[in-house]
């Protein structure tokens, strides 16, 4: 538990007579006893807590919410999972916190919230919606995973501007049975003991959670896959083209090695064979044609075409970019289409550049940063793992970076119409 944390629980207010199991049972209920301060300005070099009155329970009493803030720049809310609370998104936090304003709360019931009175998705946006009034925070980026996806697509919809954009992440969809089944079996009552056997229990069923879903039906079918065995057993065979980027980590298909920053290509009908991930890896996809494996497609044939990007910046294949761009940048040509101008490349700076022109893209453009920045102006600096796309017709501002090498992926033709310096220019963002 957080020292900071836990000294806003009022533990003076517990009789000392008062059973240790009862003590512990409670616990969770003293966040009510929490009361809130000024609204702070958001904190920019350490993660800072504070209680903020949402609103109000039936009888009139109010909802205090906790809410953790990090960073500067663009705000971005993030919305936790069940039951716990959003105290263990604390290094995401600190990851983006150079770059954006972090935003977290512990739902209502959960963390050190209050408990509301309805466990209910609406009455947690409701009260969300409240929370993001008091801080005037509209039109804001929202993340969401699992309960916490829930909640920001039930905000999305009811409170649209709250939200500019929606990250949802594992978003849950039950029918009445599961959720019945789950309100009996999934949490079960636990009471606590003088001897601690309910943390041994606690134990148990989280590990549980690890191999079985759910996990109280511990069977060969509810096993969760926790190892690549069972796609290295499917050949998988395309009716589409799949093109793929491994951005870090590895893997294996077709006997070949697809080590970090390597481009690969599936053509319709060939298949990937003897797929292995040893490890936790990141790719960018892109189809061209209806995505679709099945067994019932024809055998697999053929190969991967492989590109490594390091063997290609060694052999010096690369094309400049035209002069008239006045932009010193290399380019490795990984994928041209003949029809449509599509193209698939990446681009390396070896030196600091800046163009001053406003740009119109005549295609979808999308980005992603391998090494060094690009930025579009000063609140939008785009660093290694950023990703960007720029939909036709969009404008972007001045672009300028230093020692920067990113994929870029045009669907449509790549030439832009440079459009005056007055115009105004719109940054899209990741």
């Amino acid at each position: 538990m957080d020292a900071a944390e836990a000294g806003g629980l009022n533990w003076g207010s517990l009789a000392a007579d008062v059973p240790l199991a009862e003590v512990l049972s409670r616990h969770h209920w003293a966040a009510g006893t929490l009361r809130p301060g000024p609204v702070a300005p958001l904190s920019n070099d350490r993660i800072a807590r504070r209680v903020v009155a949402a609103g109000s329970l039936e009888d009139g009493r109010p909802v205090h919410l906790l809410v953790r803030s990090i960073g500067h720049g663009p705000p971005v809310v993030l919305l936790h999972p069940s039951p716990r609370s959003a105290s263990h998104l604390g290094p995401m936090m600190r990851a983006w916190a150079d770059r954006r304003t972090l935003i977290t709360v512990d739902n209502p019931g959960q963390g050190y919230s209050d408990h509301p009175d309805r466990p209910e998705i609406a009455c947690y946006t409701d009260l969300l919606s409240s929370l993001l009034s008091q801080l005037d925070l509209v039109g804001v980026d929202v993340w969401g995973t699992h309960t916490g996806a829930k909640i920001a697509l039930d905000l999305a919809v009811r409170y649209p501007d709250h939200v500019q954009r929606l990250v949802l992440d594992g978003i849950g969809m039950y029918s009445a049975e599961q959720i019945e089944e789950f309100w009996t079996d999934y949490i079960r009552p636990m009471v606590a003991d003088m001897h601690g056997t309910h943390l041994l229990e606690a134990w148990h069923e989280r590990r549980d959670m690890y191999l079985f879903y759910p996990w109280y039906q511990q069977t060969a079918d509810s096993a969760r896959t926790t190892h690549p065995r069972d796609v290295r057993e499917l050949p998988l065979a395309f009716d589409c083209e799949l093109e793929a980027f491994v951005v870090s980590g590895a893997l294996t298909a077709n006997g070949r090695e697809l080590a970090a920053v390597t481009y690969f290509r599936v053509d319709p009908g060939v298949g990937a064979r003897d797929v292995d991930c040893p490890s936790v890896s990141r790719l960018l996809l892109w189809y061209r044609g209806a995505a679709r494996v099945a067994s019932a497609l024809p055998a697999p044939a053929g190969d991967l075409v492989v590109k490594r990007v390091d063997d290609m910046l060694e052999a010096g294949d690369y094309d400049l970019v035209p002069a008239e761009e006045q932009i010193k940048i290399k380019q490795l040509r990984l994928r041209r289409f003949p029809e449509g101008g599509s193209c698939t490349d990446v681009g390396v700076v070896t030196e600091g550049f800046r163009r001053t022109d406003l740009a119109v893209h005549e295609s979808d453009e999308e980005v992603l940063v391998l090494q060094g920045w690009v930025a579009t102006d000063r609140d939008n600096v785009y660093r290694p793992g950023d990703y960007l796309c720029w939909p036709a017709g969009w404008i972007h501002g001045p672009v300028q970076g230093y020692g920067a090498i990113y994929v870029e992926k045009h669907h449509g033709v790549k030439s832009a119409k440079v459009v005056p310096a007055y115009t105004k220019g719109i940054d899209i963002g990741r």
